[in-house]
């Protein structure tokens, strides 16, 4: 790795000796493996800096005399080189910088696997209406398309995505998939589909579930829900994560959205069925809402988890492995059993009932016992994640629009908003996923302790 950076003014000074810190850390931990290069750039290295693919961005400063804005053009950037080939990311915002050591580590991941040759090759189990990533459920249709697949495919190369499907049974999930993702289904799984992805985690597979009890069919601006677990809890609960019929609102934390209206002041919602969870120190210990330290929510602020359910975990039915909630709602938290649920963003929330904390994910990582067969365990170390989250993967707001009938706009607008506010982190959390899911240890230490701390 090497990097350009500029210390012509103090913001550039202070943003290049943060990456300078930053890396010399990375260095440590990697040892060996990594030859590091800091480049100071002067009139000299230009030529050099942008030969390796950098950017000169303007950065203007206030000056210290009078009130004049000074702009230079300065460098923030990492150029790497494996083998025979290289890449660089051109540059690093300043504003930004807790977010280094995760783009590092995934340029180093992503050069080193085409470099290589290499695929990291995640299922992802379709069938039963499930939830497909190749669907066009992050923009509403009326501001255009994207789907999670695209994003998947043109930011991250060593990613392969392949559909599993387990036709009813009688279809064996690839033993040389790395990982294995189940969305949210709409019809119920069979025993022996469920089988089938236990086999799989036998094998000392990991596998990753972003699902929950709420189910809300796709095209329905009405977003009115029903209540089931379509036999995903048979499966889990035998890995001691036991999934609850319910959907989590939560009013301590709710999501809250400025509409922008062309004639009218902005209308201003609360939405308490999608939980914004992020650190807080006023909650600690068993009541922590997030685990920042567990890879896939590493160090991102905000994450909003539409449609949650409550889990409950059962660490007497795996003895040989480690469970535990990585996330969890407020206490000022309610669960709502009865089915239908209405989960229209517009409608006056009246809350009824005790507050109280739920628990809506968690992970389970060691010598598995199998979730039908007590007493056998996985061949190896296997780890299950649940995010109890129906609709985590998509846009709701984008989903519920993609009927050919008339639309209110006001949901294409905070479909808008909520693709602007909230994807970023939902896709990072997916690439987090999957890195948990594969096992790069290597560069997960890298991101979890390189970034921002001495240890």
């Amino acid at each position: 790795m090497t990097a350009f950076v500029s210390r012509s003014l103090p913001t550039l000074e202070s943003s290049s000796d943060q990456l300078r810190g930053q890396l010399n850390r990375i260095k440590v931990l990697a040892g060996d493996k990594l030859a590091l290069r800091v480049v100071e750039v002067t009139e000299s290295d230009v030529a050099a800096a942008q030969k390796a693919g950098c950017t000169p961005e303007p950065f203007q400063e206030r000056g210290l005399e009078a009130s004049a804005n000074a702009t230079v053009h300065g460098y923030l950037c990492v150029a790497f080189d494996y083998g025979d080939g290289h890449d660089a990311l051109k540059y690093l915002p300043p504003e930004r910088s807790e977010g280094n050591a995760f783009w590092i580590a995934n340029k180093v991941q992503e050069l080193r696997a085409k470099v290589d040759k290499q695929k990291r090759k995640i299922g992802v189990l379709v069938g039963h209406g499930a939830l497909k990533l190749s669907d066009p459920n992050l923009i509403p249709a009326a501001l255009g398309k994207g789907t999670l697949q695209q994003i998947v495919e043109q930011n991250f190369a060593s990613i392969e995505l392949k559909d599993v499907d387990l036709r009813g049974g009688e279809g064996e999930i690839d033993p040389s998939l790395d990982g294995l993702l189940v969305t949210q289904p709409n019809e119920d799984w069979n025993e022996k589909e469920l089988r089938r992805i236990d086999a799989f985690v036998m094998k000392g597979k990991n596998i990753a579930v972003f699902a929950s009890a709420v189910n809300l069919p796709a095209g329905d601006p009405a977003m009115l829900g029903e209540l089931s677990t379509h036999g995903l809890e048979k499966l889990l609960e035998g890995y001691g994560i036991e999934m609850h019929k319910d959907l989590v609102v939560d009013f301590g934390r709710p999501v809250r959205v400025q509409v922008p209206l062309k004639k009218d002041a902005p209308l201003p919602l609360t939405l308490p069925q999608f939980i914004s969870v992020e650190p807080d120190l006023k909650f600690s210990g068993d009541q922590s809402l997030i685990d920042s330290s567990f890879t896939p929510f590493f160090k991102l602020e905000r994450i909003a988890v539409p449609f949650a359910s409550s889990l409950a975990i059962h660490p007497e039915k795996q003895p040989n492995a480690k469970i535990r909630v990585v996330m969890r709602s407020t206490n000022r938290a309610l669960a709502q059993t009865a089915s239908p649920v209405d989960l229209s963003p517009f409608q006056q929330w009246k809350p009824k009932g005790e507050w109280t904390q739920f628990p809506i994910a968690a992970v389970v990582a060691g010598k598995l016992n199998s979730a039908f067969n007590a007493g056998e365990p996985a061949k190896d170390g296997a780890r299950v994640f649940v995010l109890a989250s129906s609709q985590f993967l998509a846009n709701p707001f984008a989903r519920a629009t993609t009927a050919k009938t008339p639309i209110d706009d006001k949901l294409v607008i905070l479909g808008g908003l909520y693709a602007k506010d909230v994807m970023t982190n939902t896709i990072l959390t997916f690439k987090n996923t999957v890195d948990w899911m594969t096992n790069d240890d290597d560069l997960a230490k890298c991101v979890l302790k390189g970034p921002d701390s001495a240890q």
